[in-house]
């Protein structure tokens, strides 16, 4: 596992090859490679996917 220095506070993150890795100081979140991935918040919005659409349709992954 990798470690990484978060871009917002300067505290370690983890990349432990989740989806995301977040850290745990400011909560921002990286991907496994350890770029800096959007506020969860703005996660679906170009595709205009729902959370509801990723969680009731997991047999697709």
């Amino acid at each position: 596992m990798k470690t990484i220095k978060c871009e917002v506070c300067n505290e370690e993150v983890l990349l432990d090859g989740s989806f995301t890795c977040t850290c745990h100081n400011c909560g921002a979140n990286y991907n496994t490679f350890g770029q800096r991935l959007a506020n969860t918040s703005q996660w679906g919005y170009e595709t205009g996917e729902l959370i509801t659409d990723i969680y009731n349709d997991q047999e697709d992954w």
